[in-house]
């Protein structure tokens, strides 16, 4: 499931790119369904990530606010 994530994510950002040019980063909603399709609830271009501070594992924040600092989105 998460490589089907991942290239949903990636699909998703290359089609994204073709249409609306300068975003950076994206945040997509997805939903499983009960057949454990994935499907988008939307696209985000400023995605929020303080709710992943909260997390046990720290990494995605960690990465997620890296990302950011990288653009001049966060400090």
């Amino acid at each position: 499931m998460e490589s089907e994530l991942k290239e949903l994510g990636v699909a998703t950002g290359h089609n994204f790119d073709r249409h609306y040019k300068g975003f950076k980063e994206l945040g997509l909603d997805v939903a499983i369904d009960s057949k454990g399709r994935p499907w988008i609830l939307e696209v985000n271009t400023r995605p929020q990530f303080y709710p992943l501070k909260y997390l046990k594992d720290q990494s995605l924040y960690k990465r997620a606010v890296a990302y950011g600092k990288q653009y001049g989105r966060t400090k």
